[in-house]
């Protein structure tokens, strides 16, 4: 008898701590505002869409967050919020647990340096940074799947301004170009994969414009003016 009242007292006590806790989930503040553990799921399904901690309506600490995959829920992001701003270090990753990208954001907004990664893989793909106002700032780097760079860009408020360069996996530069506000303007030169000029001229707003001249195995073969359309040499 005396084992039986102390396993129910064990049983009420355990059930009691059960209901408390999820008691103390999803709860308000006395302003109305999120406090606490909060836990939502996917409508209809007991398959969670995120979970964290708020502190009187603000994220604090890490959240996780879900999508859904054959009808359960596979983790897909998760922030860790600074306790003084909206901002946070955050990383996405694949239903297979490898990283897609990590960075910091403010609100929705990316901000610093962002990584992104090729696919399966832990070698970095892109990087790239972001200023206050969540627009491209600065020196954008894409790297082939081996880690050699083959792509650069200069970035001011979310536009190319600056200079392009495209490389080969052999570390050749095919491509050199200028940029401003996100058009081609100026002098552009291209390579072939052996480094022998190919092309060079000039664009202004995304048009080619006065006279490029064209090679072929480092030999100049023609010469157009491409602001009248026309040839001012072509090799027989």
């Amino acid at each position: 008898m005396i084992k039986q009242n102390i396993l129910l007292a064990i049983f009420f006590t355990i059930t009691l701590t059960s209901v408390s806790s999820q008691n103390e989930v999803n709860k308000f503040d006395e302003n109305g505002k999120r406090h606490g553990i909060w836990k939502k799921n996917y409508p209809n399904t007991d398959q969670v869409r995120y979970q964290g901690k708020f502190n009187h309506g603000k994220e604090i600490d890490t959240f996780k967050y879900y999508k859904l995959k054959r009808k359960k829920s596979v983790l897909s992001a998760v922030k860790v919020f600074n306790l003084k701003d909206n901002k946070a270090n955050v990383t996405f990753m694949t239903s297979n647990g490898n990283v897609i990208s990590k960075g910091n954001m403010n609100g929705k907004k990316f901000i610093g340096q962002w990584l992104f990664f090729h696919k399966n893989s832990d070698v970095v793909m892109i990087e790239e940074s972001y200023n206050p106002n969540g627009q491209l700032e600065g020196n954008r780097k894409v790297f082939f799947i081996n880690g050699v760079l083959a792509e650069e860009a200069q970035y001011k408020g979310g536009m190319k301004n600056g200079v392009l360069k495209i490389y080969s996996e052999s570390n050749k530069v095919l491509q050199e170009s200028f940029y401003k506000n996100d058009k081609l303007d100026g002098k552009t030169t291209y390579f072939d994969l052996d480094g022998n000029l190919e092309a060079v001229g000039s664009f202004k707003v995304n048009l080619k414009t006065g006279n490029w001249e064209y090679f072929k195995n480092g030999k100049l073969v023609r010469k157009v003016d491409h602001d009248d359309n026309k040839v001012l040499f072509k090799k027989q």
